[in-house]
């Protein structure tokens, strides 16, 4: 089974250069506060909708600022 998990460094980097908390992130992804904190954690892989969710949500605001989108290697990392 391949397992697919957040790549922290770089979501932490983002949250950081956008300003955001994980918090205001997760909502605005329509996830729980706490399962943001155990995938940023390492506590659990983010299911395939929740990395759909937080990709679409990261892009929209790329989007709206005119800037680049993140592509999925960008902020998950595939293991085993």
């Amino acid at each position: 089974m391949v397992k697919v998990s957040v790549s922290m460094r770089r979501f932490r980097q983002l949250l950081a250069e956008k300003n955001i908390s994980q918090n205001r992130l997760a909502r605005r992804a329509g996830l729980t506060s706490g399962y943001m904190s155990q995938i940023l954690n390492g506590a659990r892989n983010p299911s395939a909708r929740a990395r759909k969710k937080l990709l679409d949500t990261i892009n929209r605001s790329q989007r709206a600022k005119g800037l680049k989108e993140y592509a999925f290697d960008d902020l998950f990392a595939v293991g085993r």
